[in-house]
């Protein structure tokens, strides 16, 4: 699993997260996977998270957007993963508040 953070023009950040076949056959059999915002160090740390990007690509497209990535070319990589696009709330695809259901974790 990739976690890939995007820094936002007013110092908030957008998290993609790239979830590879090895992490959805693991999830598939109930095994969930966790991001850990305290692992995201340096200039991460303190800043507002807006969104989470969860994308899960072919083998062949995570290569593309690598090798995008290693030329500098990290937006183009960004784009390139979220493609295909179906929901686009601000066309008004998606108007319902979200179904929060809340609980408390024991550890």
């Amino acid at each position: 699993m990739l976690v890939i953070p995007i820094e936002l023009k007013d110092g908030g950040y957008d998290l993609m997260i790239v979830l590879e076949a090895d992490n959805l056959s693991r999830m598939r059999e109930n095994d969930p996977a966790i991001v850990e915002l305290d692992k995201l160090v340096g200039p991460w740390q303190g800043r507002e998270l807006r969104e989470i990007h969860i994308v899960a690509p072919t083998a062949e497209d995570l290569v593309k957007a690598i090798t995008m990535a290693k030329e500098r070319k990290l937006i183009a990589a960004l784009k390139f993963l979220e493609r295909g696009w179906l929901f686009r709330p601000e066309q008004g695809d998606h108007n319902q508040p979200y179904q929060i259901i809340t609980g408390k974790r024991e550890h």
